[in-house]
């Protein structure tokens, strides 16, 4: 029962301790050499067997977990302010930013045109995304 007991806890220490690490990406979003301000980063990996996002904050980074490994296209979507006619009762309340977001052109929006890929391994990673 002994040896059982050892053995047991050596297995727990074994399988707990070699946990792989997760796939971290942290970086920054710039465009003309200017941070993003809002937004959000797409991660679609193996051909989007595996999609995950993170939202950029006002500094313009990001970090996203939980990526699967493989060769990943990246988006980046910003949101779209557009001034609702003035005096027009229908039309949708939208609460406007309080600092205007970093306009990008839109083939960043789509994985399909942005032309941005990263190859995800194991670890924390960073990838700083510089649009062109």
């Amino acid at each position: 029962m002994r040896n059982f007991i050892l053995m047991a806890g050596g297995l727990l220490i074994f399988v707990t301790g070699c946990s792989p690490e997760p796939e971290i990406i942290r970086g920054t979003v710039t465009y003309q050499q200017k941070r993003l301000n809002s937004g959000r980063v797409y991660f679609n990996v193996n051909g989007g067997k595996s999609v995950r996002s993170a939202p950029i904050d006002e500094g313009g980074t990001y970090a996203v977990e939980g990526l699967d490994q493989g060769l990943a296209t990246v988006a980046i979507v910003v949101p779209v302010v557009t001034a609702s006619p003035p005096n027009d009762p229908t039309a949708p309340v939208v609460e406007v930013p309080k600092i205007p977001p970093v306009e990008i052109p839109k083939k960043f929006g789509k994985v399909e045109t942005s032309g941005l890929t990263y190859q995800v391994v194991p670890g924390s990673h960073t990838f700083d995304i510089e649009l062109k």
